[in-house]
């Protein structure tokens, strides 16, 4: 019986492409006893590959003196991102609310404002969304975010769609030797 895991991660190279790593360990499980010789093999190895997917993460916050005010402003920046979102293509079944909230600011952020500006921004709506895009759209769907309103915004997980594909590529890399994981 023969065991293969894996894992998958993702990074930038030095010149900023996208790639994801899976690695993965085959190991062979025996059985021992007095009557049976035998010889377990383990290896492992890695595969590379461009990440064809991006999770984009945007949000915003809104700042306003009253609740229903920052409500209200918080309303119209989701509907200017999700509008701008939209209009670029992007399917509504590929944005996933992940918070909203409104709420009195916290006095350390208020520390190093103006009264002025303090009074202004008493209270706040924060959201944010993930937006599942390919990965060579992931630049262009933030700066349309960015542009609509978004001022939370900028992190992207980078993932492969196809695991299976790179997975038997890694095992190939792995078996390369010619040699097979049979006892």
């Amino acid at each position: 019986m023969h065991e293969i895991s894996s894992q998958l991660y993702a990074f930038l190279d030095d010149r900023n492409r996208r790639y994801a790593s899976c690695r993965v360990g085959a190991a062979q499980q025996i059985q021992i006893n007095k009557d049976q010789r035998t010889t377990a093999i383990t290896a492992t190895d890695s595969a590379r590959a461009l990440a064809d997917t991006a999770t984009v993460h945007v949000g915003f916050v809104a700042y306003a003196p009253d609740a229903q005010t920052a409500y209200a402003e918080g309303s119209k920046t989701s509907n200017a991102i999700i509008g701008a979102l939209t209009d670029k293509g992007v399917a509504k079944t590929a944005i996933e609310s992940e918070t909203q909230n409104v709420a009195e600011t916290q006095s350390y952020e208020l520390e190093k404002v103006t009264p002025a500006e303090r009074a202004q921004r008493r209270f706040q709506m924060r959201q944010s969304w993930t937006v599942q895009t390919r990965a060579d759209e992931a630049a262009s769907l933030l700066n349309t975010a960015v542009h609509a309103g978004a001022n939370q915004s900028g992190q992207i997980d980078w993932t492969i769609c196809s695991i299976s594909s790179d997975l038997r590529l890694a095992v190939k890399f792995l078996l390369r030797s010619g040699k097979t994981l049979d006892a």
